[in-house]
């Protein structure tokens, strides 16, 4: 086996160990919002507990990426892979404490309001079918795909501004039953699902950059 065909199996490898990090913080995100809704907190307490194992795939990610350039001396095209999977790595990891602040958020919610959970549920659907389709895009390297999801935000921008007005800027009836911690819990939670859309654009432009060498700024 020649040393650029052990390298390319490494390199998969390595995509292949992001991917599972997506895969991972996808799932656990889902799973938060499944506790979060059922209003279990126990579950929301495991969840929370369960970050730590992105945190280590994110450290195995980091070192196998580190010896792949100590070792290996990459040509430009391999090295640019590597750096946008390390920023890949890195956007997935602050996804999934996101995804662990939104749990925390859901445990300290007093009382519950059904019209705002279910909007916000509008709104996790909107972003984790952004996330998945961000996934696909860097499994298959298709920049088509990476644009497409960044479009996605501005749509995820827009439902977030709207949620927050309903929050705090209709009659005072209408949130009668909440009291203002749980309001600002629910708006907590909205806004991490919006920085979770915003770091899932920032996946895009790294695969962009990884296929074309380009560094967009695609939340313009």
């Amino acid at each position: 086996m020649t040393g650029r065909t052990v390298f390319e199996e490494e390199m998969a490898q390595l995509k292949n160990d992001i991917v599972l990090i997506a895969d991972t913080v996808s799932v656990q995100l889902k799973e938060i919002w499944s506790a979060l809704y059922r209003e279990d907190e126990a579950r929301l307490f495991e969840l929370i507990e369960y970050d730590e194992n992105v945190n280590e795939l994110e450290l195995e990610v980091n070192e196998k990426a580190t010896l792949l350039i100590a070792k290996q001396q990459p040509v430009a095209s391999d090295l640019r892979k590597i750096l946008a999977g390390l920023r890949i790595t890195n956007d997935l990891e602050r996804i999934g404490d996101l995804a662990v602040d939104i749990a925390k958020a859901g445990m300290r919610i007093e009382t519950v309001s059904k019209t705002y959970r279910n909007e916000l549920a509008v709104l996790f659907e909107e972003v984790s079918a952004m996330l998945e389709f961000t996934r696909s895009a860097y499994v298959e390297s298709d920049i088509s795909q990476a644009n497409h999801a960044a479009d996605k935000d501005d749509e995820i921008d827009s439902r977030y501004a709207a949620y927050i007005r309903s929050l705090f800027q209709e009659s005072s009836v209408n949130n009668a039953d909440l009291s203002l911690e749980s309001l600002m819990q629910y708006a907590f939670i909205a806004r991490f699902l919006e920085r979770i859309a915003d770091y899932c654009t920032n996946i895009s432009e790294s695969i962009v950059y990884e296929v074309e060498g380009m560094q967009l700024d695609l939340n313009e």
